[in-house]
């Protein structure tokens, strides 16, 4: 059933499958420091891109309804997945809100060119 040639080409599919599978997938996600806020209590809105070293056109949303306190970043770290032990590159950008008044809000989502 196939000589050399045939298992030379399955095996290097099978690495090759393997490989894309076990790459690290990019994960771009928001973090709240307050579930409940009042009027004019400061809160901070963490966003976070793990898995890629490579981050071009950062967009803040705009903030509606929120007086912006203040905006950091926390630049590109390397850390370990609590889960997979592996490496990750991690980068985030944190902004500090005040809600203009009480109520229900909706916190937007940043947007970002990641690898490309």
């Amino acid at each position: 059933m196939g000589g050399p040639k045939y298992r030379y080409s399955l095996l290097l599919a099978i690495i090759c499958l393997f490989a894309s599978v076990t790459k690290a997938q990019v994960k771009f996600y928001t973090v709240l420091s307050e579930q409940n806020i009042f009027y004019d209590q400061t809160f901070q809105v963490q966003y976070v891109i793990e898995g890629s070293a490579q981050i071009n056109d950062f967009n803040l949303p705009d903030f509606k309804g929120f007086v912006r306190r203040d905006v950091f970043e926390i630049p590109h770290t390397t850390t370990i997945d609590p889960q997979t032990l592996q490496l990750v590159d991690s980068y985030s950008k944190i902004v500090v809100l005040s809600p203009r008044k009480n109520g229900t809000f909706v916190i937007p989502g940043a947007t970002a060119m990641i690898n490309g």
